[in-house]
């Protein structure tokens, strides 16, 4: 199976945490990804926008995903991010910018845009890798 659809079914079709985000890749390559998240209501918070923790586990996966398309498992460093408005709307728009692929460290900025195409928040995330990924695990069987 190819890194690639590997990554795109590891995270799309995963029974922990990350299916709540309702994220679906729309660019998958070497250190580029991009993603939409359909947003439904338990992704709100109290005042009806998608909740900050939620935009940052979108900002986490989608980077931790443009990294690990370089064959390696990954796990996040260091972390910042900027809320610039609420996300509202039904659909968001992620996209990982690559900043940095060196031999150990990994370093990516993150945006997620709204329906109207405007910035939401942008993170710069950090990831170290781990070890190669064995395709072979029980998500191939």
């Amino acid at each position: 199976m190819e890194l690639y659809d590997y990554l795109k079914r590891r995270v799309e079709d995963a029974d922990g945490f990350i299916k709540h985000l309702h994220l679906s890749f729309t660019e998958l390559s070497k250190g580029n990804v991009a993603a939409e998240i359909e947003v439904g209501d338990e992704l709100l918070n109290p005042m009806g926008t998608v909740h900050g923790g939620c935009l940052f586990s979108i900002c986490d996966t989608v980077g931790g995903t443009a990294a690990m398309t370089y064959g390696s498992i990954v796990t996040t460093t260091m972390a910042t991010i900027s809320y610039i408005r609420p996300a509202g709307g039904k659909t968001l728009y992620a996209k990982a910018f690559e900043l940095k692929a060196g031999a150990s460290l990994l370093r990516y900025d993150i945006c997620v845009y709204d329906e109207k195409k405007e910035l939401v928040c942008k993170a710069m995330m950090e990831y170290f890798k781990v070890g190669p990924i064995q395709l072979e695990d029980k998500l191939t069987e």
